[in-house]
Formats: C-alpha cells, structure tokens, sequence
C-alpha cells in the first residue's frame, strides 16, 4: 500500500514538474545568440508567419502548413527586413524555396515597348470616307461609287509589292489631282509618301482609268433622258425624188437635233443659208 502511494506521488510531480529553462524573448535570444540571427529585425512574430503564409499561399496556388520555428530562423539568417523593397523581396524568395523545396526562376524584369507615333498614324483615305467629303475632293458622288470603281480599275491594274499605296489610295489621289490640281509634294504628305511617287502613281493610273472607262463614256453619251434609253441619232438629207442625199455621222441621244444640225455640215452640202 505505501509503495502504491509513493509511485502515484513521484508520477504526480514528474507531471508538474517545471521546465527550469527560462523563456526568453527575440531580443534576448539575439544578445544571447547573436551569430543565429545576424541582423535580423523582426519586431512581430504572428504579422511575419501570417504574411509570409499569406505570400506562400499565393504563390504555390494551394494552402501550406505552417512553417516551423526552424524554418523562420534559417530564412531570416542574414537579411534584414525594413523599409528596403530588395531586401523583402530576398527574404520571400528564401522563404519560398525552403517551403516548396527546389529553387524558383528569377523573376523576369518588365519590359518596356516604344511605340512611335508614326506606327499609329492613320491613313488619309480612312479619313474621308463619307459621301460629302469624296464628292468634295473627287467629284465622285458617293462612296459606293468609289468602291465600284476601284472594283473596275482592278480588273485592269495589278498592284504588286512594289507600289508603296494601295489600289483605293492610287484612284484617289489621280481623282484628287484631275478635280483639285493639287501639286505633288501636297498629295504626298497627304498619302505620306514621295512626290515622285505620287507622279508616277498618277501617270500609271490615267491610262488604266480611260481604257475603263471608255465604255462608261459611250453609255452616257447614248443615254436619253426622253427615251428613257439608250439611242443614237444620225442626220440624213433626201432629195425630193426619194434619194438619200445627205448621211451625217452618229450621235449619242442625249444631242439635241438642233446641236446635231449645226454640227453635221449638212447646210455646206447643201448650200442652204
């Protein structure tokens, strides 16, 4: 019976027993230790494990354990966290490679893209493109027009690599020049490009635009309004026996008889006064 009493009483003092090993703080484990923790100022243990949890977290995209005491002492070895930007970042990098266990890339500076102005620079032809503004510097009514006739001068002019405006820019600016008689050098910081450019792009479009239009001119010249159609019209001079003596030759109907009379010669055959 006294034996059973003494083992329940060394069991209850071994259970409150006290650690004799005083607790100390940081600062006093720093003077105590100073080679631990070579200048390290950390003045708040809980914010420090909350936020380099809170940076784990983000960067590793899953919840981590809690780091231990270990692990904070051999992440704050030799840095010094403060006011300096590089220095905490130093002090994540560290702390994140002793969590994830393998090294992490360094992180990629920003790079910066110069864009000039010239690079944003819109074209001229994207300007004007509304009904009002291409009958003003053209004479083509509509925009729709223009387009069917850019469709038409495709049929007979190939733009290659060489041609610095496109097929749109090359009509308008010969439009421009038939309407306007703008000079070259104008048209060419219009369209941002070279005089001789543009002298060579007018005199390379003339031809091309004649040859397509040359059956446009003879459909409105035959057109008449009375008719409602196309006509042509011709002088002819018949003797009072019946016999042809007069044949002039053919005008669109759109001429009047009297333009028709008077441009036909007929009063000189004739010899009428």
């Amino acid at each position: 019976m006294d034996s059973s009493r003494a083992r329940q009483e060394r069991r209850d003092r071994r259970r409150f027993e006290i650690d004799p090993t005083p607790i100390l703080s940081h600062e006093e484990r720093n003077e105590a230790n100073p080679d631990e923790n070579d200048g390290i100022n950390i003045r708040d243990d809980r914010s420090r494990d909350e936020a380099a949890m809170a940076l784990l977290q983000l960067q590793c995209g899953s919840p981590l354990p809690a780091p231990t005491a270990d692990v904070a002492v051999n992440v704050s070895s030799g840095i010094n966290i403060g006011e300096d930007d590089r220095s905490r970042d130093e002090a994540a990098m560290a702390l994140l490679q002793l969590q994830c266990g393998s090294p992490l890339p360094a992180p990629t500076a920003d790079v910066a893209v110069n864009v000039s102005s010239g690079d944003l620079r819109p074209p001229f032809i994207s300007l004007i493109m509304e009904d009002s503004k291409i009958k003003t510097l053209t004479g083509v009514p509509t925009v729709h027009l223009l387009n069917t006739l850019v469709r038409l001068l495709a049929t007979v002019l190939v733009v290659t690599r060489k041609h610095v405006l496109s097929l749109e820019e090359q009509l308008l600016l010969s439009l421009m020049k038939i309407k306007l008689n703008l000079s070259y050098n104008f048209l060419g910081v219009l369209f941002h490009c070279t005089s001789n450019t543009c002298s060579n792009t007018f005199w390379a479009v003339i031809p091309k635009l004649a040859i397509m239009l040359k059956s446009v001119v003879c459909r409105i010249l035959t057109y008449s309004h009375y008719k409602g159609t196309h006509t042509v019209k011709y002088m002819v001079g018949v003797s009072p026996g019946g016999m042809i003596t007069f044949l002039s030759q053919g005008y669109g109907g759109r001429a009047s008889d009297k333009a028709i009379f008077e441009q036909s010669g007929i009063r000189e055959v004739t010899a009428i006064s």
